[in-house]
């Protein structure tokens, strides 16, 4: 073999001083903190339908209503001798369809016994860290389809007559957004993150940090969370623990955590783009994510997260007699879904450039 030989999977460095593995950008996961996690029997189907009983003048179809009781005493008030009206209990069913999911790297055999590096471990590396954003993403879609929504600030340079929603965001989301979102939530009895887990003893430079409603976004949204009134960054919490190693801070009874992971509708919102980050001269729109506890879930096949597999190369058979390939990858089961529109919203909003 020459020195430097090039495989079709990998250019070797051989012929050049071999440096360090360098670092890499790893994927993030935070949804889960809020999620729960459901467990569905094999052999069963691949559809699971999980139910509600509506509260008393409840209905499904309006997420402040989903919760809320309506009731009037005097509908209640009996005559003697009267039979009062029997009422009736209505169910919400929410239909849920598992889904297959995989990962899968291939190698050669070459590469693997002639290779400098350990490339089979790189891969195995690779393929469950890129399980566990696969799953990610499927649960960012899952959730930002919640139909509670709010607008960041909507542009006025926008024709009225075309501007509606996503494509007339023209600034961040404001603290006057939160409340609003905290009001509802507190009346449709959505529940905060309680109690703060203690951790260490309150100082005069420390705050304590309200029991709140938990706020998913991107990275890019940090500016904008900053400049809110009242945010403490979450170094300065006392006697709370982070929710996540991504927790950014909190604003009043809301915790903001962060990922890379959380990105935008790139180009679809206002063309007023000053001090906002944008895309083909139009604000991207970015999904914040405000959620209570029991809000959302994830459906996995039951004793079954995901399954890791590796086909060796050497592992030969009729389609492969001679045993070139290798084969690491992972499958697994998943069905996110928004258990209760009314325990959660969804603000779409710019986000500010460090400069605005």
């Amino acid at each position: 073999m020459a020195v430097g030989n090039t495989y079709t999977s990998h250019a070797q460095r051989i012929g050049a001083w071999k440096g360090r593995t360098l670092a890499y950008s790893k994927p993030q996961e935070v949804l889960a903190t809020m999620g729960e996690m459901m467990s569905m029997r094999r052999k069963s189907s691949d559809t699971l339908i999980c139910r509600r009983w509506l509260p008393i003048g409840g209905s499904a179809t309006d997420p402040d209503a989903i919760n809320r009781w309506d009731i009037d005493p005097q509908d209640h008030l009996t005559v003697e001798g009267v039979t009062p009206p029997a009422q009736q209990v209505v169910p919400h069913d929410v239909k849920v369809q598992l889904r297959q999911y995989s990962v899968l790297f291939r190698y050669t055999d070459q590469v693997r016994d002639l290779y400098e590096d350990d490339v089979v471990m790189q891969i195995s590396t690779r393929c469950g860290e890129a399980t566990g954003l696969v799953r990610e993403l499927i649960r960012y879609g899952a959730i930002r389809a919640c139909v509670n929504r709010y607008y960041g600030a909507v542009s006025t340079a926008m024709n009225a007559a075309v501007a509606s929603g996503r494509n007339a965001v023209g600034g961040p989301f404001s603290l006057n957004t939160l409340r609003q979102i905290s009001t509802q939530l507190m009346a449709n009895g959505g529940e905060t993150v309680r109690p703060p887990m203690r951790d260490r003893k309150a100082g005069n430079d420390i705050t304590q940090v309200e029991p709140a409603y938990v706020v998913f976004c991107h990275t890019d949204m940090q500016t904008t969370i900053r400049q809110l009134s009242g945010f403490i960054h979450c170094t300065k919490y006392a006697g709370t623990k982070t929710l996540s190693k991504y927790e950014f801070g909190a604003v009043e009874n809301f915790r903001f955590i962060l990922s890379k992971e959380l990105g935008a509708y790139k180009g679809v919102g206002s063309n007023t783009t000053t001090g906002l980050i944008n895309s083909n001269s139009r604000v991207d729109v970015y999904p914040v994510l405000v959620v209570a506890m029991h809000a959302w879930a994830d459906v996995k096949l039951n004793g079954d997260s995901f399954s890791p597999f590796h086909i060796p190369a050497d592992k030969r058979d009729k389609m492969d007699p001679t045993g070139v390939s290798g084969f690491i990858g992972t499958k697994f089961y998943a069905a996110p879904f928004v258990q209760n529109d009314g325990w959660m919203a969804v603000i779409e909003s710019a986000a500010q450039t460090a400069a605005a």
